[in-house]
């Protein structure tokens, strides 16, 4: 609402009833509202139905150029432009995470920030009522030697030990191009993973049903995350930030972590 009392396009579809992700309520403000002002940076002026346009291009550009949902996508333009905003929606309107940097920081900065952000996490439940999560974790510019991957015994604030990994099943990793690659256990809490190209992708479910605060609870009705009991970390790579998507069930109404969106970012340790 402005100063004179009067309720904005973008707040009129934002008290809608329904719950919704930016990108899906952009397009039903692009659908009702298509000729009021969307973006203006003081220089260029687009409308929800131009935006839309825009956003829609840039999605299809990356998904032309190999882009998948879950990857991420390095954006560096000058802060509060329309191109950046067309950017970033885009990017979110492919299915992918942003990685932002500001165009006037120096390149060494961008490629600190861009090669930080290697690791991904993404989180989704497809069967809820069967209390286990799916998680897909990625890690990029990892070499050719050995994965090991590793699930943590303790967790913040507990003074005992725990086998977080007797809850982790079907395992699997992947290269970039979908290829499977060999999992191996080497022991209760960890598994190797070979041969790598850079990238690997790791697939597995976690069973959760016990509300306790230090293991994972899953049920139609929510989520209870404690992430040492639910991520899987490689060694070698704790100095990276990660980005953590999560995808709540079909049909479901559902609050992330922060209540401002999906999409949340761990710095480095």
């Amino acid at each position: 609402m402005n100063h004179d009392g009067h309720v904005s396009t973008l707040e009129r579809a934002w008290n809608r009833p329904l719950e919704r992700t930016l990108v899906e309520l952009l397009r039903w403000t692009a659908s009702t509202y298509p000729e009021e002002p969307a973006v203006d940076d003081g220089h260029v002026v687009l409308t929800y139905r131009e935006l839309m346009s825009a956003v829609a291009a840039v999605a299809g550009r990356l998904a032309a150029g190999g882009v998948l949902a879950g990857d991420r996508v390095g954006v560096r333009m000058p802060s509060g432009s329309a191109d950046l905003y067309v950017a970033i929606l885009g990017v979110l309107a492919a299915g992918s995470a942003y990685v932002p940097v500001d165009a006037d920081d120096p390149d060494e900065r961008a490629a600190l920030v861009f090669a930080a952000a290697g690791v991904e996490y993404r989180f989704s439940f497809p069967e809820p009522e069967h209390r286990w999560m799916q998680v897909e974790a990625t890690f990029r510019d990892v070499g050719t030697a050995p994965l090991e991957l590793r699930m943590s015994i303790s967790s913040p604030g507990r003074y005992s030990a725990h086998n977080f990994a007797k809850n982790v099943y079907d395992v699997r990793a992947f290269r970039a191009d979908r290829t499977e690659l060999a999992v191996t256990r080497t022991d209760p809490h960890g598994w190797r993973v070979t041969p790598l190209d850079g990238t690997v992708v790791v697939r597995y479910k976690v069973f959760g049903d016990r509300v306790d605060g230090t293991y994972l609870a899953i049920d139609s009705s929510h989520a209870h995350i404690n992430m040492p009991a639910a991520v899987m970390f490689a060694r070698g790579l704790d100095d990276r930030s990660a980005v953590l998507t999560f995808e709540p069930p079909a049909g479901r109404r559902t609050r992330p972590p922060g209540a401002a969106g999906a999409t949340a970012r761990a710095p480095a340790s």
